[in-house]
């Protein structure tokens, strides 16, 4: 198995969104690492991932979510769009960032592909939260990626989003 760097993002203040257009055909499943926080006022904000700019994709997920304090499991079906994990912003804890993993695998296919996502909201509170995904998305091939807040904040510097090819 190897893991090669296909695209790095620093949006450093000025972007609400990062995108990975024209990702290479050539791996078995596409692996991205998020280290972001935003400029919002406050301390969670909706971080949104739209694939291959298609808005009639459907995507199921399973999710399990714990904070400080509790703890819960949903199902969600029909999106068009991924609008978890929620990621840090100004109103959390100074100078932390969300991080967060997704997996995405068989990306090349037209079948149905499953996205896993492992986010840690880094906020030093029981606001804190660990979110485990597991889902599907029904689209064709992925070739575009795109990551965006939802309030049209911008994501602050030392944020970092990379695009891995797995093969």
């Amino acid at each position: 198995m190897a893991m090669t760097l296909v695209s790095s993002a620093t949006p450093n203040g000025t972007a609400s969104n990062v995108i990975f257009n024209n990702i290479p055909q050539t791996g078995k499943n596409l692996l991205v690492l998020a280290n972001v926080r935003s400029n919002n006022a406050n301390a969670t904000e909706s971080f949104a991932l739209f694939i291959n700019d298609v808005s009639s994709a459907t995507y199921n997920e399973n999710r399990l979510r714990g904070t400080g304090s509790t703890a819960a499991a949903a199902q969600v079906a029909g999106n068009t769009r991924i609008e978890y994990p929620q990621i840090v912003g100004n109103g959390a804890t100074a100078n932390v960032f969300n991080s967060a993993s997704y997996l995405f695998t068989n990306y090349t296919s037209s079948a149905d592909k499953q996205v896993i996502i492992d986010n840690v909201n880094e906020n030093n509170a029981t606001a804190a939260q660990q979110l485990i995904i597991q889902g599907f998305v029904n689209t064709t091939a992925i070739t575009k990626l795109e990551f965006s807040t939802l309030s049209g904040s911008v994501l602050v510097s030392g944020s970092i989003i990379s695009l891995y090819i797995i093969s």
